[in-house]
């Protein structure tokens, strides 16, 4: 009998140019993912509310409610292939390059944002899921002072269908796989080291809705962009004044997290308006003590946007 293997898991990933409208071809890339892979069309059932089916007290047949494509993927913190993700959640970035060298600058509040398609396959069965008319819904991040960064990505699909054969048999695989660690990591505050901080976690939501509409194939029409939100929290020891200093005021700071290969290969999260809510200090026991600094971020002038990333390597374009 034939047994799924997660090591066997496959993600497959290409842009669409129409939304919910399979792209086909033989150029789909394999994208690498972190467990867990939690994505793919879900379908509850609902309690009925009927009286009067049966000849006790027993309930009557349950209901199927619309189906529902989403949920969430963990992605690998890379130099090359995180970009196809920031892709998905921002659009396009604006791209320059030096020779091969190529400096890739996203920005939040977009307005039109691209689509994709994405199997997943376990091929040991075989059994692949579809999902068309795929956006990105909310990006999860999280730095520590050791291990690797991680990542996860809430998708939100039109239409999910299951077959025995992959869209692709040839996969493009990553040809130069080069992740980031956290010990490349570096905080700044207003341009300046942030030191004694021992977490750093963002979160950036499109804040997308399923636009449904009453139709026989019980897909959505779309799945709408809302309104942007950046947020997140720094967990710091209790070293020096500066962050208490600016919860208790009232104006913003600017926070840049940066992961850093080379001078080339590099990734940038830019928050340049952060608000800091008032915090007390924590105190879990005989060493340091601790504040948890809450942030919300709004929209920058100088900027034009809530969240900027900037992501170097060698890729042309995405």
């Amino acid at each position: 009998m034939a047994i799924a293997i997660g090591a066997n898991t496959k993600l497959a990933f290409k842009k669409e140019s129409v939304y919910g409208t399979n792209p086909g071809g033989t150029d789909w890339l394999q994208l690498p993912f972190t467990p867990p892979l939690d994505f793919g069309p879900s379908q509850n059932l609902e309690p009925s509310d009927v009286i009067g089916i049966a000849t006790n007290r027993d309930a009557a047949d349950p209901f199927y409610d619309a189906i529902t494509v989403d949920g969430t993927v963990g992605v690998p913190v890379d130099k090359t292939e995180f970009g196809r993700w920031l892709q998905l959640l921002f659009g396009a970035p604006t791209t320059t390059n030096v020779g091969a060298d190529y400096t890739h600058v996203f920005k939040s509040g977009g307005t039109a944002l691209p689509s994709a398609s994405i199997e997943v396959g376990y091929p040991d069965i075989p059994r692949y899921m579809l999902a068309t008319g795929v956006r990105a819904g909310q990006l999860d991040l999280t730095l520590a002072p050791t291990g690797r960064p991680t990542a996860s990505i809430q998708l939100l699909g039109q239409a999910g269908t299951y077959s025995g054969s992959t869209v692709d048999a040839s996969l493009t695989v990553p040809a130069s796989y080069e992740q980031f660690n956290n010990f490349q990591g570096a905080l700044k505050r207003n341009g300046s080291a942030l030191a004694s901080i021992t977490a750093f976690r963002m979160t950036f939501s499109n804040g997308l809705e399923p636009l449904r509409t009453i139709r026989a194939d019980q897909k959505i029409d779309e799945a709408l962009p809302g309104e942007t939100r950046v947020s997140g929290s720094l967990t710091a020891r209790f070293a020096d004044n500066t962050l208490l200093g600016d919860s208790e005021g009232t104006t913003p700071i600017a926070i840049t997290a940066t992961l850093t290969i080379s001078a080339v290969k590099s990734l940038e999260f830019e928050i340049p308006r952060a608000f800091l809510p008032r915090r007390r200090a924590r105190v879990e026991g005989r060493a340091g003590v601790s504040f948890d600094f809450d942030f919300e971020a709004s929209y920058d002038g100088t900027t034009a946007a809530a969240l900027q990333v900037t992501l170097k390597n060698q890729t042309t374009a995405y």
